[in-house]
């Protein structure tokens, strides 16, 4: 499975989700996480490729963008885990990556 087809899987598991929840999870997905990362297989995306994402963003765009970014992102692999206990490649692709907390992130303080 690929992340992009892992990515359509999830949104289409909650069909409760708030319709702006939803769009705004879409936009994020299609703009900032499968232009570099939906191609990969699952099980070859570690938590190395999801640093490197966030550090992009965080090149980019605000904190508090970035966050929302990355709880995205992390909501999708947690789908992976509770569709499938006990996958190692579902467990820490996005668990040693963590966006700054602070007004003031930079690419190196995004790893804690």
């Amino acid at each position: 499975m690929r992340v992009h087809e892992l990515a359509a899987e999830g949104m289409a598991s909650d069909p409760t989700k708030r319709e702006s929840t939803t769009a705004r999870e879409e936009l994020t997905l299609r703009l900032h996480v499968l232009p570099t990362v939906g191609g990969l297989q699952i099980e070859r995306v570690g938590p190395q490729d999801m640093q490197r994402l966030v550090n992009e963003w965080s090149a980019t765009y605000a904190p508090r963008t970035v966050k929302r970014n990355y709880e995205v992102v992390r909501a999708m692999f947690g789908y992976v885990e509770s569709a499938m206990t006990g996958w190692p490649a579902a467990r820490g692709a996005t668990s040693s990556c963590h966006p700054s907390k602070g007004p003031a992130a930079t690419n190196s303080s995004l790893k804690t």
